[in-house]
């Protein structure tokens, strides 16, 4: 896995970026990008709505994926459809739906967040570590794939810490929204606390894909869950019981909004994915009842090998675990199985 440390103007975040990664960045466009036949007339349009909405959202990150690209030597448009992939086409690509975050509320480390990022087997090599040093916004070290803006889980310097599980399409698209990654990435640099990424997400809404927050800060020992959609939010606080989240919905159930997705996104929500998502959130369940309260406890769940609903994947409905990651905000510490959460954990520390 590389590991990158980037300092700087946006701007100079991505080049920064695009130069160390020059070598991979083409591999990842390629391996992401939509088959043709998955292409739909309507993608320009919709391109150019999202564009227009991230450029007026989040223009820091949009300076940072020009970077990505002058450093690369890409296209600037390359680098902009990988990083909004998921939102331009929901009927060419199976959106980022496939992860566990489980949350410890008031351990003897304090308040814990845990995930696992679980991709397709091609897709493993294309994981990063970031720990980014703009100039404004807080310091972070994160994870996301080479030539992304993305936050796929990560923890900055004010002590905050967020794990994120996606979720499917659930009613229409917002073109005028955020892809959920940018966000989590947005949400990442710019918050302190658990209460300022709520504002964020009250002022942000998302454009398809939604995601679930399991997040923590130095504020409470409480662990706050919040399921985010393009048009409807829930939020949950635990004090007391962990929680643990896969990908499927559990607060926000809108029959009337379900019923505005079209065939093509409800396609990708495969009966495959869904039963391995409740298997998932199951076993996990039953582990954070049996195992300790604790990073070391959470170490051994993210190792669970469990059939069905084993949290560490090794090809259940072709997904493989990429990254096992624990955070202490309280310590400032970032502890990460690189690869399959059963192997061994490095520690960072900001």
């Amino acid at each position: 896995m590389e590991h990158l440390t980037l300092s700087g103007s946006p701007f100079e975040i991505g080049v920064q970026h695009g130069l160390a990664l020059q070598y991979l960045i083409p591999r990842v466009i390629e391996q992401m990008r939509e088959p043709p036949e998955a292409f739909v007339p309507a993608r320009t349009q919709v391109r150019q709505a999202i564009l227009v909405s991230v450029e007026r959202r989040t223009p820091n990150l949009v300076e940072e994926l020009r970077g990505i690209a002058a450093g690369a030597g890409l296209p600037t448009e390359a680098v902009l459809d990988l990083n909004l992939l998921y939102d331009l086409a929901p009927n060419g690509v199976l959106g980022p739906t496939h992860c566990t975050a489980i949350g410890l509320p008031n351990t003897t480390e304090g308040p814990l967040v845990a995930k696992t990022d679980d991709v397709a087997l091609a897709e493993r090599s294309f994981e990063t570590m970031f720990r980014l040093q703009p100039q404004e916004g807080y310091s972070s070290l994160h994870y996301a794939y080479a030539g992304t803006v993305w936050n796929q889980g990560g923890l900055n310097s004010a002590g905050l810490a967020i794990a994120m599980t996606g979720l499917p399409p659930i009613g229409p698209r917002r073109p005028d929204g955020l892809p959920s990654l940018l966000f989590l990435r947005l949400a990442l640099t710019c918050c302190a606390t658990v209460a300022e990424v709520l504002t964020l997400a009250g002022n942000q809404p998302l454009c398809s894909w939604g995601c679930t927050l399991t997040m923590a800060d130095l504020t409470s020992g409480d662990i706050t869950v919040v399921e985010d959609t393009p048009w409807r939010q829930a939020i949950r606080r635990e004090n007391c019981q962990p929680t643990v989240r896969t990908n499927h919905p559990e607060f926000v159930e809108d029959q009337e909004l379900a019923a505005q997705v079209t065939p093509a996104e409800e396609s990708l929500a495969t009966a495959e994915f869904r039963a391995n998502s409740l298997a998932r959130a199951e076993r996990a369940r039953y582990l954070t009842a049996q195992l300790p309260r604790s990073s070391f406890g959470l170490k051994q769940l993210l190792a669970d090998h469990a059939t069905p609903g084993g949290v560490c994947q090794h090809g259940a409905a072709g997904l493989h675990t990429s990254i096992a990651m624990i955070m202490l905000p309280q310590q400032r510490v970032l502890m990460a199985a690189e690869g399959y959460g059963c192997e061994s954990y490095v520690e960072y520390t900001l």
